[in-house]
């Protein structure tokens, strides 16, 4: 039997990467990304101070290492699949929303490209009501994940991306192993 890891991607700046090897450890990290603030040279605020902006940019080396880890994973024999979760716009989408959207799951794939990792992109709307009620908020998933993996440490609100993450690494790891989900649809009238 040869030794497998799966990886889930949720690939938002406010998103997360998770793991899940054969032997049940599981990991998630948080998307890295690079924040900087600049002081507005003419916008000031109620009470004369300097506006403060900021701005949270991809960190695409930092991308490429975290899944480098993956690489080396596969250097050492082990089978590594990878799903990433497939962007789409939304009606109330702005074009810079959209543009934004599509660029984070370009440069996951990338990121995997470059580390020679296969990945097949996988619709929230496949992946997601197998683990919580259709329309549930991000907090569900979070629950849902503490349930299957309870040693995964999720203290902070924005956790809630690991979660993520890690509940599309245990969808593939479910689709590929043919294992039931926790939250299957029930058919109309059973």
């Amino acid at each position: 039997m040869p030794k497998q890891v799966w990886v889930g991607i949720d690939p938002g700046k406010s998103g997360a990467v998770g793991a899940i090897r054969c032997d049940g450890a599981v990991e998630a990290w948080h998307t890295p990304t690079n924040t900087t603030r600049t002081k507005s040279p003419r916008a000031k605020t109620a009470s004369g101070k300097p506006r403060i902006k900021t701005e949270t940019k991809y960190d695409m080396p930092a991308m490429v290492e975290l899944l480098s880890k993956f690489k080396k994973l596969s250097d050492k024999g082990y089978e590594v699949v990878v799903g990433i979760e497939r962007q789409q716009q939304q009606p109330r989408d702005s074009k810079q929303v959209v543009f934004q959207v599509g660029r984070g799951q370009g440069l996951w794939e990338m990121a995997c490209a470059a580390n020679g990792l296969e990945y097949a992109l996988i619709m929230p709307a496949v992946w997601k009501p197998r683990y919580v009620a259709r329309g549930a908020d991000k907090a569900a998933s979070k629950d849902a994940c503490a349930k299957l993996y309870p040693k995964l440490d999720m203290p902070l609100v924005k956790d809630e991306a690991r979660a993520e993450a890690t509940l599309i690494a245990d969808f593939v790891l479910r689709r590929d192993k043919e294992i039931p989900y926790p939250f299957e649809k029930t058919k109309k009238g059973s």
